[in-house]
């Protein structure tokens, strides 16, 4: 029998599975909730055949590397029903094959398409697989020498927001990031400790989770300030591109526990700034701090922000970035 193939025919022999049309035409791919139905016929090509279904690309028809192939229900007499093998965004060719010997090892045939176009489907997400990151619980402002609390909580979705809860291999990073220098700064480190999920501050995922809990701020540096960014990024365990990043705005603080404060202020004519440093003077006199609460020469500290020094324990102060 002849099937029009684009603007040519092709012989089909008699007992071969065959392709009229597919529906839906794009949607999600991978997870069990995104699928495709072939219509055709011959499907009962013997008692034990199974089907599967590869996504190819359009201009080759040659599968596309590095994909799962999707499974099939028991075929009915003109339809069979495949889950979309998880792909990237984009146009694909969904190619229904069948092993007439029933093995998962093959050899795997393609059933004939009644069009070239027959099986074309367009990606429009992967659902089941990490493509981005959700973060759940984060801290507002970093406090010198004191771990994030509450800790930051990052959970990994896929592109219908839902959480991978069988991801516990994708690594995710946390960084400081500085509006004023364009660039990853130092200040977060990890405290002592190494676990099965990992260490410093990159973690894990365990199932999609990525917790943070033992990261803290440097005791002495220059994160002081408005515009800090926690940065999460997440890449898989082998290496590779970045699967995501997200950011999440902080105001950074000074810590000066009361027994230094006194300290520095015994061996200080004049007032201390919100870093804690003696403002030096001509005189006895006050000193007029800027508008960041700084010792007016203090132009470095004034670049990175406006800082507040804050007393610990710091348990009962709420604080908002």
């Amino acid at each position: 029998m002849g099937f029009l193939q684009g603007s040519s025919s092709s012989v089909i022999t008699a007992g071969t599975p065959y392709v009229i049309s597919s529906e839906p035409a794009g949607g999600m791919s991978g997870g069990t909730a995104s699928s495709i139905t072939f219509k055709g016929g011959d499907f009962d090509v013997s008692s034990s055949a199974v089907y599967r279904v590869v996504a190819a690309d359009v201009q080759s028809r040659q599968r596309v590397d590095g994909t799962a192939a999707g499974t099939c229900d028991p075929p009915g007499d003109d339809f069979v029903t495949c889950a979309v093998p998880a792909c990237s965004r984009g146009t694909v060719l969904l190619l229904l094959q069948y092993s007439a010997s029933g093995s998962q090892t093959g050899p795997w045939s393609t059933a004939e398409p009644f069009y070239a176009s027959t099986g074309l489907y367009t990606v429009s997400g992967q659902a089941g697989a990490a493509t981005g990151l959700r973060v759940v619980a984060s801290c507002g402002a970093l406090i010198q020498g004191e771990t994030l609390s509450p800790s930051p909580l990052v959970e990994l979705v896929d592109d219908n927001g839902e959480r991978v809860t069988t991801d516990s291999s994708t690594v995710v990073h946390i960084s400081l990031f500085s509006s004023a220098e364009q660039t990853e700064v130092a200040g977060l480190e990890a405290v002592a400790r190494v676990t099965q999920r990992g260490g410093g501050t990159s973690v894990r995922a365990t199932g999609g989770v990525a917790d943070f809990s033992g990261i803290r701020v440097a005791s002495s540096g220059s994160v002081v300030g408005s515009g800090f960014q926690l940065v999460f990024s997440a890449q898989p365990a082998g290496g590779g591109a970045t699967i995501a990043t997200m950011s999440f705005p902080v105001r950074a603080f000074v810590s000066l526990d009361s027994d230094s404060a006194d300290t520095a202020a015994k061996g200080c004519s004049t007032d201390l700034d919100v870093a804690g440093t003696c403002c030096a003077a001509g005189d006895d006199s006050d000193v007029v701090l800027d508008e960041c609460g700084l010792c007016p020469e203090s132009a470095e500290a004034s670049r990175q922000g406006c800082g507040i020094r804050v007393t610990v324990p710091v348990e009962n102060l709420e604080l908002k970035g």
